[in-house]
């Protein structure tokens, strides 16, 4: 026992130890940063260990509020003005603050913290505390958190709700106090055009240049058609930057974004008024784009990229930005509202921008869809069974591991599309077409189609897909030209797929589909409330099937 004693000492004398111990302590939540406390207090050897990781991030004002002086700050509990059972509370000075009240937190406990998390605030501090800090500080930037690396500032009725919008907004240019030179990742979010926001904004970007994460999100996104951040960007300060997740971007903006360097992960939520090219009508218009366009100044270093819009022409417009020697192996393009059959014409340009601009040697997941909960255009009586998304464009990607397709109005599959898929992707694993949207169309794919797909694309894993299950026999061969071996499928998603019989279905699952073990479909509860024009009617058969298979 006294060696094991001895031992354990000279484990207690390794700082690499005691800190891997600590850091299996979770200091996000309450509990997690009471135990932390205790373990600071349990001996000298873990004392720093894990005051570190107590103080690594912080999620609120009451951290620093308790190392400052107890005559300093009086404090008003208030309820907001609009919902009475929200309380908060305002902290003030009852005198002048000086350098020395700030001393016992600058030299023990700020150099520790590398994340700040402004988000659900229940304490704000009064627009003479924020002032005096800075007086105090001398106005020096990430004075408050000099080896922050991480700032998430969420001052906006969104982000801390229980905090009158005026308290918030005279807050919000304090950031700096929180901002250094050490900081390499900042989310802001603001309030539509609000103009301290923007200024504010404005301020923080003109401000250290070695930012790599820059995450700037609207709470007011879908309320207005003016990309009005686009004066306060300035990309060409941004030669670290590495990520980039922003709301709306002007398109004359563009072309600063596609000449960073190191920009690897860009995100757009909103795109506004980008002008595509016609690539189906007109192909001259192709042949000068591909003749124009430099893979050393067009996103050179773009691995993801995901884009949201309201129509497809604009998802294009910045698809038709990028050399096609690009290095993208995510693509994602939302649509945020369902196109009409009038505007399939916009898709098919997609589809080709896509073909011409995006790199079949590195692409390996493609996302074409609609956010289903926009679905707010209701069936025509009329359907033309004509208009249908065309796979031909994007089926030269072979090294395409993941395939989203939902589109509400285009996505009609042929069985000639199924024997594509099956000889063009073999290293796919997750396939999703025509599953997400409400559809009445009766789908053409057929179970033998089915299993044409799951025994040639070998690693398939997840597969959505309508098909009509009504001619399920008892026995259903395999198909003569399926691989060796069993499907790999795991998950299977249905929608609304026609069925007849439950005990059929779930026969032909188990025998060719061993793996399966999660099933999903449609249900009541399943379908928007913008889309009450569509009713499932197989989910209780669907739901016997998953009794048995899963």
């Amino acid at each position: 026992m006294h060696h094991m004693g001895a031992h354990m000492d000279l484990c207690l004398q390794i700082p690499e130890i005691l800190r891997l111990i600590c850091d299996q302590i979770p200091s996000d939540t309450g509990a997690g940063r009471h135990r932390l406390f205790i373990t600071a207090l349990s001996c000298r050897a873990f004392l720093e260990p894990a005051l570190d990781s107590l103080w690594y991030s912080i999620h609120s004002l009451k951290p620093f509020i308790a190392c400052l002086p107890e005559d300093l700050l009086k404090s008003e509990t208030k309820a907001h003005p609009n919902a009475a059972f929200y309380k908060y509370v305002v902290l003030s000075l009852k005198r002048v603050i000086t350098p020395s009240d700030l001393q016992k937190y600058l030299t023990y406990y700020a150099p520790r913290i590398r994340r700040v998390s402004a988000m659900g605030l229940r304490e704000i501090f009064s627009i003479d505390l924020w002032q005096g800090l800075q007086l105090a500080t001398h106005f020096e930037r990430g004075a408050l958190t000099p080896s922050n690396a991480e700032l998430e500032w969420c001052l906006t009725e969104v982000g801390c709700w229980t905090v009158p919008p005026d308290l918030l907004a005279q807050s919000y240019p304090y950031f700096s106090l929180f901002l250094g030179h050490k900081t390499t990742s900042l989310h802001f979010e603001i309030t539509g055009p609000t103009p301290i926001h923007l200024a504010s904004i404005g301020n923080a970007l003109c401000g250290p240049a070695n930012i790599k994460k820059l995450h700037i999100s609207d709470t007011e996104l879908w309320n207005t058609d003016v990309p009005y951040i686009g004066p306060y960007l300035m990309p060409q300060r941004w030669t670290h930057l590495e990520g980039l997740q922003i709301s709306t971007v002007p398109h004359d903006c563009l072309p600063g974004l596609a000449s960073l360097p190191r920009l690897a992960h860009l995100t757009i939520s909103g795109l506004l008024n980008v002008q595509a090219l016609n690539y189906c009508d007109d192909g001259v218009a192709l042949q000068d784009r591909m003749k124009n366009i430099s893979t050393t100044t067009s996103f050179p270093a773009l691995q993801s990229l995901t884009l949201f819009s309201e129509e497809a022409k604009h998802l294009s417009g910045v698809l038709q930005l990028i050399a096609p020697g690009n290095r993208i192996h995510s693509l994602k393009c939302i649509l945020t509202s369902t196109p009409t059959p009038a505007e399939a014409r916009e898709t098919d340009n997609l589809m080709l921008t896509i073909q011409h601009h995006c790199n079949p040697d590195t692409l390996h997941e493609l996302v074409v869809q609609e956010n289903i909960e926009t679905t707010e255009h209701e069936e025509e009586n009329d359907l033309d069974d004509e208009v249908r998304l065309k796979l031909k464009p994007i089926l030269p990607f072979a090294k395409l591991r993941t395939v989203h397709l939902g589109l509400s109005h285009q996505v009609s599959l042929l069985p000639s599309d199924i024997e594509d898929v099956a000889a063009s992707w073999p290293n796919l694993e997750t396939l999703k077409i025509d599953v997400d949207v409400p559809s009445s169309r009766v789908p053409s794919i057929s179970h033998t189609d089915f299993l044409n797909l799951v025994y040639n694309c070998r690693q398939l894993k997840e597969l959505g897909l309508r098909i009509n299950a009504t001619q399920i026999r008892h026995a259903e061969p395999r198909p003569d030209s399926a691989r060796v071996g069993v499907p790999a499928l795991t998950k299977l998603l249905v929608g609304d797929s026609p069925i007849l019989s439950p005990t059929k279905v779930s026969r032909f699952l188990a025998e060719h589909c061993p793996k399966l073990r999660d099933l999903h479909y449609l249900t009541e509860d399943d379908v928007p409330d913008d889309a009450p024009w569509f009713k499932p009617i197989y989910g209780n058969r669907w739901q016997a099937v998953s009794v048995y298979t899963t």
